[in-house]
């Protein structure tokens, strides 16, 4: 009994598990399985919900403040027009002005149809109405100030004739020696508390010996120019030039990527300056942009998608534009698994998918109202 008990001694409470036992366990630690899986699901599926929302409230803010750089900054074209009452000796029709207020919407046009817009003339669907459109879709070009503190350039005002009313040049001083062939300019005048201007593109300098003469003729490689922009304009020698280049947002419809965004700047390397366009939110699905007007009783228009501007002849034939407002819709990346379906509200009738969708509205107000 002793070499037993040496060994090890049976002690009868000692026991193993029971089935029941088992059973209770395993049922305790599956409780507790199904528990932690339904949280993880439950964290997962906010997180997702929340990236959902986040890329494109990121998206928002960002193309937010790009288009309000731009919009803000354009320059406030009051052209010298048939129509606007700052002066009488025009030969141009204000609906001929490529840049109405240095900003023009391009309805129905994507990313490949604005660069065959070699000309930069108003398209046709400028002049139709906003239901006849093809395509719920927006274009923008800008005409932006691009030039320093330092830069001053006015006409040369010791001529008696400035510019040549007759012929497609002007003079300005030597020291404008900041100009070059092929640049964009806006040629601007005040008439009192009128300004008005127009946009010209620089074809030839000859340097003379008190100043420099500028050309700005429609032939050649001349893209920008409007048709007898300068020949009975109105303009004097008290105008003076800034140089400008123009930016354009557009669409790309076809491939389904998103908005883009191009400069061109032209320089006597290339004429006509076109950029390459560069990819700016693949989350944009539609775009529209919507000028607002104040006609001169200070009632505030809006203008859909068209540059048909009502006459208002105590506001110039050409009314104020005091700001644009942009809609952008949105498309997330990432779809949700709660069923939810989401249809792009700017295109009725648009088939509804899981990738949800922000529609939003904004406002820019132009801080170049006065040049």
């Amino acid at each position: 009994m002793e070499a037993m008990g040496s060994r090890g001694v049976f002690c009868p409470s000692q026991r193993a598990f029971t089935m029941v036992e088992l059973m209770i366990a395993l049922l305790l630690v599956s409780s507790l399985g199904l528990g932690i899986s339904i949280y993880l699901q439950r964290s997962s599926q906010s997180l997702r919900t929340s990236e959902e929302g986040g890329d494109i409230e990121q998206s928002s803010l960002l193309l937010s403040r790009m288009l309000s750089s731009d919009i803000r900054q354009a320059v406030y074209l009051n052209p010298s027009c048939v129509g606007n009452a700052a002066t009488d000796e025009v030969s141009t029709n204000c609906a001929d002005i490529p840049f109405r207020g240095g900003i023009v919407p391009l309805p129905g046009l994507n990313m490949e149809s604005l660069s065959s817009l070699a000309n930069v003339q108003l398209p046709p669907t400028l002049e139709a109405n906003a239901s006849s459109l093809t395509s719920p879709q927006d274009g923008l070009r800008i005409l932006l100030f691009d030039f320093d503190q330092d830069f001053h350039c006015p006409l040369d005002r010791t001529l008696a004739v400035n510019p040549e009313p007759t012929q497609q040049r002007l003079f300005v001083p030597t020291t404008c020696n900041q100009l070059e062939v092929g640049g964009l300019y806006v040629i601007v005048e005040e008439h009192g508390s009128l300004s008005f201007s127009n946009l010209l593109q620089v074809t030839a300098l000859s340097v003379g010996g008190t100043n420099i003469e500028v050309e700005h003729s429609n032939a050649g490689a001349n893209l920008y120019n409007q048709v007898g922009s300068l020949v009975n304009s109105g303009f004097t020698r008290n105008a003076r030039l800034y140089p400008v280049f123009v930016v354009e947002y557009a669409l790309d419809e076809q491939q389904n990527t998103g908005l883009y965004r191009r400069e061109i700047r032209p320089h006597p390397g290339d004429l006509s300056g076109f950029g390459e366009w560069q990819p700016v939110d693949a989350l944009v699905e539609s775009i529209q942009f919507t000028y607002v007007s104040v006609l001169s009783n200070g009632t505030a228009q809006t203008h859909l998608r068209t540059m048909q501007f009502t006459a208002d002849v105590g506001n110039n034939g050409v009314e104020d534009i005091r700001g644009v407002q942009p809609r952008i819709i949105f498309r997330s990346q990432r779809s949700t698994e709660g069923g939810q379906l989401f249809a792009n509200p700017m295109i009725p009738g648009s088939p509804q998918d899981s990738f949800p969708r922000k529609d939003h509205n904004f406002f820019v107000a132009l801080q170049n109202f006065e040049l």
